[in-house]
């Protein structure tokens, strides 16, 4: 077991930087893995592969989610196919899902921050130049 340890951070050593800030760095989805065998929960493409073909596609090439895990295993959740199904729909419907602001035809309230502060530096300036040419 020591061996073992200490090959582990032999090889953590050779991956991550060394320095006080980074003690505590893996491999996020090969961690996962590990933990999920150890509990017996890793999820198995090749049991769905002839029964339900979509899963195993969206287990092997979607996004890594932690509802694969609950695929089987101790806590096993009934819901689990249908949330890996459905991320690529939640994901896309909250990044594309926000309506934009009415538009109104009040130039004001159509201005950005930055609009507004580059026609007030405009205004100063003009006035400024407009000063300086009376006053010489």
């Amino acid at each position: 077991m020591n061996e073992e340890i200490e090959k582990h951070f032999m090889k953590l050593n050779k991956r991550y930087v060394k320095s006080s800030r980074h003690t505590l760095e893996v491999d996020f989805v090969p961690y996962l893995d590990g933990l999920a065998e150890m509990l017996d929960c890793k999820p198995r493409p090749q049991d769905y592969l002839l029964n339900d073909p979509r899963l195993a596609i969206a287990i092997l090439f979607g996004p890594n989610i932690s509802y694969a895990y609950r695929l089987r295993g101790p806590h096993q959740w009934e819901g689990a196919r249908e949330a890996i199904l459905g991320v690529m729909g939640r994901t896309e419907k909250c990044l594309s899902g926000r309506k934009e602001a009415e538009q109104t035809n009040d130039i004001l309230v159509n201005l950005s921050p930055q609009s507004v502060l580059a026609i007030a530096f405009v205004g100063i300036y003009i006035f400024w130049m407009i000063n300086r040419l009376l006053f010489i």
